[in-house]
């Protein structure tokens, strides 16, 4: 892994988890989707700030290509891997990742990396996660999401500009589109 995808890396974590990014990183394959040097494998940024107070910045996207096998890892570093390839070009990798770390029992400080896939055009990730939250206490989930106001505010009209662009045309009202009852009844986003 080029030495400033590492750094981004360590930055999309909480400082106490650098030992086990460093661990990961390890297991990352320097197979790209881009033919362009690894050094353009992440691009951009979202900040979001932690229950501590913490601030992590997540990459917008990465590009590279999930092949490792990841067994050996223990949870946490489980959980840093899949957290990663939510940020994957591919879809499909990003519903898997995001499937896998619910299913492994998500920390807190993977939080920023599951609401981030709250504002995507994918709908299947879209129904995995309401699948997911309307049947749970979203106390939690709702006090993270009043912490980052300003990005949420952001990604609710993010998703309401999908449903915009690939729903309203098929009969979905907005009011009735999972991402819409997502943000409102799990991450208590007003209903306007």
């Amino acid at each position: 892994m080029d030495r400033n995808d590492l750094e981004i890396l360590i930055k999309a974590f909480p400082a106490s988890l650098k030992e086990d990014v460093l661990v990961v990183s390890k297991l990352i394959s320097n197979e790209s989707y881009l033919e362009n040097s690894i050094a353009d494998n992440i691009s951009g940024f979202i900040n979001f700030t932690l229950s501590n107070g913490e601030i992590i910045a997540l990459p917008e996207r990465v590009y590279y290509k999930d092949c490792r096998d990841i067994k050996k890892l223990n949870t946490t570093q489980q959980l840093i891997y899949f957290c990663i390839f939510t940020r994957c070009c591919d879809g499909y990798i990003r519903q898997k990742s995001v499937n896998q770390i619910l299913n492994l029992g998500y920390e807190d400080w993977c939080l920023p990396y599951i609401i981030k896939l709250a504002d995507s055009y994918v709908i299947e990730i879209l129904d995995n996660l309401y699948s997911y939250f309307s049947n749970k206490d979203c106390v939690d989930l709702k006090k993270f999401c009043s912490i980052n106001k300003d990005y949420m505010q952001k990604a609710n009209s993010r998703m309401v500009s999908y449903w915009n662009e690939y729903y309203r045309n098929k009969n979905i009202d907005i009011n009735n589109y999972v991402g819409k009852k997502l943000f409102v009844e799990c991450f208590g986003i007003d209903k306007k």
